[in-house]
């Protein structure tokens, strides 16, 4: 009789798919810039301060079980698996010519650990009647590689206010990228 057994992931995977698989910078600025394209924003700001980088879109955003089931769901892509903007298809311009997703791996958002140690990321959907934040220290994960990728918790927060998204959005993300990795 044969056992089941199943794979561990090591909080080390972050680093292959993050740190190692994006090669530079401005690839992993590109990359989520993709990400807000995807998002149908009409805008995008990049903010370079002194140790942070603030990259704000007017997209759609993300709901909190968005948050919870695709952004925070390691190699997972809605966008690939056809299950993303079912709802709002050919609601833009850019799915009447045809469009295609711009990213769909679901590793982009490890281009903000290429970019810095932490990450606060804020999010509204119009489906959503708050902001939903979380904030990622990076480091963590790099603590103990014996430490399995999932038993490392990212804090959760709602605020009702404080977030402006370009153009006056209503709705949209920020990511907040601070304590850079200077190279």
């Amino acid at each position: 009789m044969m056992e089941q057994m199943r794979f561990k992931i090591s909080s080390a995977l972050k680093d292959l798919i993050g740190k190692d698989l994006i090669t530079n910078d401005n690839v992993a600025i590109f990359e989520l810039v993709k990400n807000s394209y995807d998002a149908y924003a009409t805008k995008v700001e990049i903010t370079f301060e002194e140790d942070k980088i603030i990259i704000a879109d007017n997209g759609k955003g993300m709901t909190f079980n968005d948050v919870r089931d695709k952004w925070l769901f390691l190699g997972f892509s809605a966008k690939k698996d056809g299950s993303e903007d079912r709802d709002i298809k050919n609601a833009s311009y850019r799915d009447n010519i045809k469009r295609h997703y711009a990213g769909a791996k679901g590793i982009g958002r490890f281009s903000c650990d290429r970019l810095g140690k932490k990450l606060l990321l804020s999010t509204k959907s119009s489906l959503s009647s708050h902001i939903e934040q979380i904030y990622v220290d990076w480091g963590r994960f790099e603590q103990d590689q014996k430490t399995e990728f999932a038993q490392i918790d990212v804090e959760y927060a709602q605020k009702e206010t404080g977030i402006l998204f370009p153009n006056n959005g209503t709705t949209g993300t920020v990511l907040e990228i601070s304590s850079l990795d200077k190279k």
